[in-house]
């Protein structure tokens, strides 16, 4: 697996002067229907026949986290410069973590991919005529052009922006379903979802739009557990979150590195926050799906388990306990919320995307997260739910979750662990700056029930 695309996420600022663009044809399909009365045939045309200016009204995309260093990336980053009915406008830059992660040996292509907004049915595709990286200047914009395949008038999408090489335009018909992080090619930047009508396109705001934001960890009431100093800051840009955590670990612990912040897709982000809960505590074992769902629907587990690989190694760790080490102390240092306080709801589940751009959670969240990113990272290792009982676990009147992890030729001498067959698992704290394999005082192990991920 290409572990370098997923880091690149949807973002920045650029330009890149791609020879020019296919321009798809917009002849109509004709269709043909049998009228009851006299039996003749009638052509009804094509089912997203707008007018011309209709088609020609256009939105024009926020550059500001793509293209200021001190909001996003370090350098200006390709980007989506402006869409409208079946075109969009792409400016892309000669350098960054995009370009350079691509082979100079390779011709590309842009392939701009449309979805249904939040579902993720693939509905349009377009790509831009070939160019090699040599040719890439700053300052041009090129214009990629979309097929739909359907009638979308009504409907919300949003677009994503890839690079594709020419050896992998084989096969890429086959784009999968919902998966932006998990397409073919290298995913560079999106669009914001925007609805579709006979007037031409409308921006589209969702009752789940996060607003840019930062938190100051001083403010925090976890500080016993948690840094006392560091920011949490989440920004809204084009096509979703841009995500950094600059935190404060204690010295037995890694630093956290982010160089590059966590980029969450709006589409992801909105799915999840339009999942519907149960109106019930869930069972341990029914929330292994929060899992599961976040590496086979939508590709987000293996983006974060990616970019911590990536984060972990710029930073020096690279032995299997040492990313393992790395990968729990940043869930570690995430603020903890309590449910009923964070969500409303007295019990909530979240998904890696919502905890993420939420930039909280309980000790269910920062659990799912943390299987998620050992699971999808390059760490060899069986992971499992630790659940507690409110009896096994001191002053709490709802038990805990944890994580128990099985990992292949790495042990934790004088640590406790629970033998299952010929694994051990050991446990992980994900709501405090614990040690692996360092059960706190506060929880009876010998209570610890295991479910397996």
């Amino acid at each position: 697996m290409n572990r370098r695309k997923y880091l690149i996420g949807v973002t920045t600022s650029c330009t890149l002067p791609i020879a020019g663009c296919i321009s798809s044809s917009e002849e109509d399909v004709e269709e043909y229907t049998i009228d009851e009365e006299n039996t003749t045939t009638k052509t009804v045309g094509d089912p997203n026949e707008i007018e011309q200016s209709a088609k020609e009204v256009s939105i024009q995309a926020d550059r500001e986290a793509h293209a200021n260093p001190s909001i996003g990336f370090p350098n200006v980053r390709s980007h989506a410069r402006w869409y409208s009915f079946n075109k969009i406008g792409v400016s892309l830059q000669p350098n960054g973590d995009v370009i350079d992660s691509l082979s100079q040996e390779n011709n590309y292509v842009v392939q701009a991919i449309s979805r249904t907004f939040p579902e993720g049915n693939v509905v349009a595709k377009g790509e831009s005529k070939q160019f090699s990286l040599r040719d890439i200047q700053s300052g041009a914009t090129r214009t990629v052009t979309t097929d739909y395949t359907e009638n979308v008038i009504g409907k919300t999408i949003a677009t994503t922006l890839h690079f594709l090489s020419d050896e992998e335009l084989t096969g890429s018909e086959d784009i999968p379903t919902g998966l932006e992080l998990e397409s073919v090619g290298e995913l560079f930047a999106g669009t914001d979802p925007y609805t579709i009508t006979e007037d031409g396109i409308e921006k589209y705001t969702s009752q789940y739009e996060q607003e840019s934001n930062t938190i100051d960890y001083s403010s925090l009431s976890t500080q016993n557990n948690h840094p006392s100093t560091g920011e949490y800051t989440i920004y809204n840009a084009e096509g979703g979150y841009f995500v950094y955590f600059d935190t404060q670990t204690p010295d037995r612990k890694p630093s956290i590195l982010f160089e590059v912040p966590f980029y969450i897709p709006k589409r992801t982000y909105e799915k999840a926050k339009q999942t519907d809960r149960p109106n019930r505590p869930e069972p341990v074992s029914e929330r292994t799906k929060y899992i599961t769902e976040s590496i086979e629907n939508d590709g987000m587990a293996t983006w974060v388990g990616n970019i911590l690989d990536l984060l972990a190694t710029k930073t020096g760790y690279t032995t299997q306990k040492e990313l393992i080490n790395y990968i729990s102390t940043f869930v570690q240092s995430l603020p903890y919320a309590l449910d009923p306080i964070s969500t409303g709801y007295r019990d909530y589940s979240r998904y890696p995307a919502e905890t993420l751009v939420d930039g909280k959670g309980d000790c269910v969240d920062t659990s799912i997260l943390l299987a998620a990113g050992l699971l999808e990272s390059s760490v060899e290792c069986n992971v499992a739910f630790f659940s507690f009982e409110p009896e096994a676990v001191k002053a709490s009147e709802s038990g805990h979750l944890a994580i128990g992890i099985s990992p292949n030729n790495v042990t934790y001498p004088n640590k406790p662990y629970l033998q299952v067959g010929d694994q051990r698992y050991y446990y992980i704290e994900p709501t405090a700056f614990h040690d692996v394999g360092a059960v706190p005082s506060s929880i009876d192990f010998s209570k610890v029930e295991l479910t397996r991920i």
